[in-house]
């Protein structure tokens, strides 16, 4: 159950295309990038499915937040393969 303000979340294009998440956080304290990791079993699981035994990454896609028609929602920037992805340590 959600708290009595909850807001949703859209996604627009990319793997994500059509998915929409209720939230209990205000959407101006989201972060501003997502970084997902992609593979059979993240579809799996937005879809309620159990996941497979084995976790493969197909793909690292990347979705800039953004306001649109009154919206809140990540808009899909790009893909890359996994092992072109360079990881900087903070």
């Amino acid at each position: 159950m959600y708290p009595k303000e909850s807001f949703t979340v859209d996604f627009c294009h990319g793997p994500f295309d059509g998915h929409v998440e209720t939230l209990s956080i205000q959407p101006e304290l989201l972060p501003e990038h997502l970084i997902c990791y992609i593979g059979p079993n993240t579809l799996r699981r937005i879809v309620g499915e159990p996941p497979s035994e084995h976790e493969l990454i197909t793909s690292v896609v990347i979705y800039a937040k953004r306001r649109r028609r009154g919206r809140w929602g990540y808009q899909f920037v790009k893909a890359v393969a996994p092992e072109n992805v360079i990881i900087h340590p903070v």
